[in-house]
């Protein structure tokens, strides 16, 4: 009986002993706080979730169907007498009518998503981990589409069949319903003409301006059709069961106007009038000197090892601060501020920030505004729609993305197409939310010792082509600790004159602004790997002093990871 009980285990998480028995996550829902109790009574296997889940439910999220279970007269399933009734199965397909996932209504209204199990026939994974999700419908919304009939996006998948079944009309709706559109929905309705029909109530309206303001663009002609005599929260299908006729919803469509195309819009306009248009334009507001400008998209390619993350972390922490200056340059404009971390673990970021919040600098002090962050392990595009959420919440000034390669993970860097398809996406999440973007990014390998110009980013030069600006981090060949950040690419601005000396102070982890108008070939030049030789040679002969990075790392004012590589090159 215990090795049966273990077979369960093993498939749980959060597995804590409680009692006689053990509680853990309900695999058959998203349980965050531990809400399944698996015990034994001598005769068998006992499982209960206190959150109401179906006992079959819990089974297929455990592969019990599996032979090594099925077959198996020990394991006896209990239900739980809070159990969900299942009212509906809708399947969702892909254009080629495959069968991709299942919703799951119950008979409380709540629903649930789940997919096949590829490792046992008949058996069903109860969660959409790994899933692309579709709209409903996909492969009539296709042939719709090609045969330019209107197609009517309705809030549930009942009414999406209420419409079929009624009136012969093509439906569809996302998963999970009000206020979960995807962005990625709105490109399988290339070409076609939709009509949304919202519920009738205010998530509802929030839902039909959302799937606008997604499709736009996009679709050949959106109307919007709010359906008369409709009580609060009724829908499509209520207005049906009332009386309402197909000829009634036809007339109702046919005497809407498509609602205008806001993207896109060409205007032929004279010079003149755009030239009086320009004087009128307010200035610019600064962020960080003319390094980062209000509402500009900024390429910011440095070394690897030389502090880029803290640089711009510390950015974004003086933005959202009292404070008018940081390493010298001005900051007229505050505000929240977000930075999206593709790069480093969780913790290494928690650590970072922990030392630099205990050294603020002199005049950082907060009241209005906060620095925010989010981590992901996956790339921009798989992340879209919740940092879109996060932006749209927190209505940032400053977005930094750390760093470019990592958050375009599955694109071709190298590659023209992909990165102005990659790059004008940002511009228009830019655009549409007025904010100033930071794209981090790296140098060219073999670039070091050389004068800095706009050619020595990684990667596309359509990236360099697109951004409005671009900034570089350098080391100086005088001090391990100095840089020299230089801009040379901004449309708004003057070329910078010489270029910027600060300082890395290893004890705060905070930059310091030394100088203005240094000459950059007295730090950038070619003796610069002969002293990176010699800091190869100097950690190795301390490290067999010290056996210890750490202190290594300490002695010679940079970080860990640099000495690492140092003693991999020295070997």
């Amino acid at each position: 009986m215990e090795k049966n009980t273990s077979q369960i285990l093993d498939q749980l998480e959060k597995v804590k002993k409680s009692g006689n028995g053990y509680i853990a996550c309900c695999p058959a829902h998203n349980d965050k706080n531990p809400s399944l109790s698996v015990t034994f009574n001598g005769s068998g296997v006992l499982l209960h979730c206190h959150a109401g889940c179906d006992y079959k439910d819990i089974i297929n999220s455990l592969n019990m169907s599996s032979p090594k279970f099925a077959t198996n007269p020990n394991i006896n399933y209990v239900s739980t007498t809070n159990s969900r009734q299942i009212k509906e199965i809708y399947d969702y397909r892909d254009a080629n009518g495959s069968l991709q996932f299942q919703i799951i209504r119950y008979a409380n209204k709540s629903f649930s998503i789940r997919q096949r199990d590829k490792s046992y026939s008949n058996s069903w994974i109860n969660n959409g981990q790994g899933l692309t999700l579709i709209p409903y419908n996909l492969p009539k919304i296709n042939k719709a589409i090609k045969n330019n009939e209107a197609i009517y996006i309705v809030e549930g998948e009942k009414d999406v069949n209420t419409l079929a079944e009624k009136f012969n009309l093509t439906g569809t709706c996302n998963p999970f319903g009000a206020g979960k559109w995807k962005d990625t929905y709105s490109n399988h309705f290339k070409s076609a003409n939709i009509v949304i029909i919202p519920d009738n109530d205010k998530s509802g309206v929030s839902h039909a301006k959302e799937i606008i303001k997604k499709c736009d663009g996009i679709v050949s002609s959106i109307k919007l059709l709010e359906l008369p005599d409709l009580d609060d929260k009724e829908d499509i299908s209520d207005w049906i069961n009332k009386g309402g006729t197909k000829d009634q919803l036809l007339e109702l469509v046919e005497n809407l106007s498509p609602l205008k195309p806001k993207k896109n819009k060409v205007e032929l306009r004279s010079f003149e009038d755009l030239a009086k248009e320009g004087a009128n334009l307010p200035v610019l507001g600064k962020l960080l000197g003319d390094f980062i400008l209000e509402n500009c998209i900024v390429l910011f390619p440095s070394e690897r090892g030389i502090g880029k993350s803290f640089y711009i972390m510390e950015t974004c922490i003086v933005v959202a601060s009292n404070s008018n200056e940081f390493c010298g340059e001005e900051i007229n404009l505050h505000g929240n501020s977000l930075y999206i971390n593709f790069e480093m673990g969780e913790n290494v970021l928690k650590r970072r920030l922990n030392k630099l919040y205990k050294n603020l600098p002199d005049g950082v002090t907060f009241s209005q505004y906060r620095p925010y962050c989010l981590t992901y392990n996956g790339n921009l595009a798989s992340n879209m729609d919740d940092i879109r959420a996060h932006i749209k919440s927190k209505n940032p000034v400053i977005v930094a993305i750390d760093n470019l390669r990592t958050a375009f993970s599955g694109k071709d860097n190298e590659k023209n197409s992909e990165m102005t398809q990659a790059i004008k996406e940002l511009i228009d999440l830019k655009n549409e939310m007025n904010f100033a973007m930071v794209l981090v990014h790296h140098t060219k390998k073999g670039t070091t010792g050389k004068k800095t110009d706009s050619d020595l980013q990684s990667g596309a030069g359509a990236i360099s082509d697109l951004i409005d600006g671009d900034f570089f981090l350098r080391k100086s060949s005088q001090d391990l600790r100095y840089r020299i950040l230089k801009r040379i690419k901004n449309r708004e601005c003057e070329d910078q004159d010489g270029a910027k000396l600060i300082y890395f102070n290893p004890d705060t982890l905070w930059f310091e602004h030394l100088e203005d108008n240094v000459n950059e070939e007295e730090h950038i030049n070619s003796d610069y790997q002969g002293d990176i030789q010699e800091n190869i040679n100097k950690a190795k002969r301390l490290f067999k002093e010290y056996q210890n990075k750490s202190k290594v790392a300490k002695e010679m004012g940079v970080d860990r990871s640099t000495v690492g590589r140092w003693l991999e090159k020295g070997n």
